[in-house]
């Protein structure tokens, strides 16, 4: 409540006016003056300090005035000072002002209505709450918007190509895989052999490579064995004995011997005499034997044996074997894991014909002289060992190749019914996880989500204001609607409002409504309304618009909850209304001051001032006061 003016300085037509100050103001001030006296003028400071605007008040600064404008009012119970100076109110006040700024922001610029004064309208219409709730709905839209700006901006910080077609808080949301990479492995893996199904399904598994052995415990087991009762200077008289003969005297003696040995052994088979003593007879017997044969047939076998386990056909069977074993490897190993396949041909070569040439001398000599112990040379053991070794390794990658056959099988089967868009989209998503907790993009991830997160809970906030300003906006425009009609019905004019639509807009809120005259009606809009055709501007007389300005003002009022604690300043309310209307806007005077806090009236007609006083009851405090110009 305002108790008194202390100062007005530099406005309008006010200098330096501290005379006011012992002027105390009571719950109803009646304030009279002639036009250009500086009713307006004060209208408009009382304006600034209500809405905290310094526009009013800055842009009537007075001409020529060397400072800036300066008010000091005594406000309220404890007598405390609001002020303005240097462009700002120490405070505001609530209050409610009716004046030719309030027709031309809610109802009409002269006789024009445009969507800035739909828009006003409908924060009237909303009343204290309603603003309040669009206040706060534009307030959180602005914060969604920057929200969404944020977020825009960390979304493409993200690399697209790295989000592989995923939605930005679908890849965010990706998480942590152990082992990524060999996931990623064994999706390419069964993508590719998707792709490739025709060429694994024909392409075999492994066969193992083959390398012969060589059993030396064999060949130094024939290489030791000799024979009881010929030795080897008896078996090399017979051998020379035998020479001295035809080219077929072992075969002549040998079947003598044969012969002999079935009449009797102590009479020579050739001539019949008695050979018992005879020396060489009796290393005949030993040479021609069953077990020397055995002996030279054992030592032959080995040898055959050895060429023809170690020929030139098994050498390339075994090149061969190498050469699909490691095309089958280079094939295999895209789709599944298969043991190293790393043999070196050229040193098992080298090594195999060093060991098997140092077997077959060696078994060569023995089979020269069969009675004769041979043994192995040191480094032809070690050869022989060498080899041995190439032999096991091969034998081991072959039965890690078998087990690997196993899993080849389960590569086949898997490739035939597999969906290659399903493994191409598996692949990607294990890729985009990959990179999604890579050091460079998980941080612009973790900044994304808390923008997502801050945008998600601003769209929430807005959807609950909004739903919340729909709600008070259902209720208020109709009940608005009643009440301006009641105050339209006072005043006693002849024409109603016939619909009062909320609307939103990308200015904000509006309002839309008909004038009802003679049950037509006027849709009250822009003034470019073709010539001879019914409007606002043409239907509604000078008085009708300003009572309908005070219809709206009294039912604003009449809606508003904190009234009792609210100012009302009215600047000529009865300006182009005739006698009944202006003793109706009494009537609507008299009624407010039961309920609001102070009344302020400024007016250039003494008369209504005078009908207002007249109006009131008699117990009622009240400031009657003249504005007059000192000097100038």
């Amino acid at each position: 409540m305002i108790k008194n003016i202390k100062l007005l300085r530099n406005i309008g037509n006010f200098s330096s006016d501290s005379g006011v100050a012992a002027l105390d103001f009571k719950r109803l001030v009646l304030i009279y003056g002639e036009n250009g006296t500086g009713k307006t003028t004060l209208a408009a400071i009382l304006r600034s300090l209500a809405t905290d605007n310094p526009d009013p008040i800055i842009e009537r600064h007075r001409f020529g005035a060397e400072h800036q404008p300066h008010v000091v009012l005594q406000c309220g119970d404890n007598s405390s000072n609001v002020v303005f100076q240097n462009g700002t109110w120490t405070e505001a006040l609530p209050m409610k002002i009716f004046d030719d700024a309030f027709i031309d922001a809610n109802v009409c610029s002269g006789l024009e209505v445009d969507p800035q004064h739909r828009q006003n309208l409908a924060g009237l219409v909303l009343g204290e709450q309603g603003v309040k709730l669009t206040r706060d709905l534009q307030s959180i839209i602005a914060q969604d918007d920057e929200n969404g700006r944020i977020r825009s901006a960390k979304e493409q910080a993200i690399p697209s190509e790295k989000r592989r077609g995923l939605a930005v808080r679908e890849f965010c949301g990706l998480p942590i895989l152990p082992d990524v990479d060999v996931s990623i492995r064994d999706a390419d893996r069964n993508l590719q052999a998707a792709r490739e199904r025709e060429v694994v399904q024909s392409t075999g598994a492994f066969d193992g490579i083959v390398l012969p052995a060589i059993d030396i415990d064999a060949i130094k087991q024939v290489l030791s064995r000799d024979l009881a009762g010929l030795d080897s200077e008896a078996e090399s008289k017979v051998r020379d004995h035998i020479a001295s003969l035809t080219s077929v005297g072992e075969q002549w003696i040998a079947a003598g011997m044969d012969d002999n040995l079935q009449r009797d052994e102590n009479k020579c088979p050739f001539c019949g005499q008695d050979t018992a003593g005879l020396a060489l007879v009796a290393h005949y017997r030993a040479y021609f034997s069953e077990a020397y044969a055995e002996l030279k047939r054992d030592i032959s076998r080995i040898i055959g044996n050895l060429r023809s386990a170690h020929s030139q056909e098994a050498r390339l069977e075994f090149l061969g074997s190498v050469r699909d074993t490691e095309r089958k490897y280079d094939f295999w190993s895209r789709f599944c894991d298969i043991p190293a396949t790393s043999v070196d041909t050229d040193v098992i070569i080298r090594d195999w014909d060093v060991a098997l040439q140092a077997m077959l001398s060696i078994l060569l000599s023995k089979q020269a002289a069969p009675l004769e112990k041979l043994c192995i040379a040191d480094e032809d053991v070690i050869a022989v060992e060498q080899y041995n070794t190439h032999k096991q390794q091969t034998t081991a990658l072959s039965k890690d190749l078998q087990v690997a056959n196993d899993t080849i099988i389960e590569v086949k089967q898997n490739s035939i019914q597999a969906n290659t868009d399903d493994l191409e989209n598996n692949l990607s998503r294990l890729l985009a996880t990959k990179d999604r907790h890579s050091e460079h993009i998980s941080p612009l991830c973790s900044e994304y989500i808390l923008a997502d997160d801050a945008k998600k809970l601003s769209e929430n906030e807005r959807s609950n204001a909004r739903k919340a300003l729909d709600e008070h906006r259902q209720v208020a425009f109709p009940a608005m609607r009643v009440t301006v009609n009641e105050y339209i019905t006072r005043f006693n004019t002849g024409f109603h409002i016939d619909s009062l639509n909320y609307s939103n807009t990308r200015g904000g809120p509006s309002c839309a409504y008909n004038v009802l005259i003679n049950d037509k009606a006027i849709a009250v809009g822009s003034g470019k309304v073709p010539p001879g055709m019914p409007a606002f501007r043409n239907t509604l007389s000078a008085g009708d618009r300003s009572t309908l300005a005070l219809a709206l003002f009294f039912a604003s009022l009449n809606k508003n909850p904190y009234l009792a604690s609210t100012m009302v300043v009215m600047d000529d309310p009865m300006s182009s209304l005739d006698d009944h209307r202006s003793f109706a806007t009494i009537r609507e005077i008299r009624n407010l001051l039961g309920q609001a806090k102070q009344v302020i009236i400024l007016s250039h007609n003494k008369r209504f001032l005078c009908d207002v006083w007249n109006a009131i009851p008699r117990n009622l405090d009240c400031t009657t006061a003249e504005i007059v110009k000192a000097g100038e």
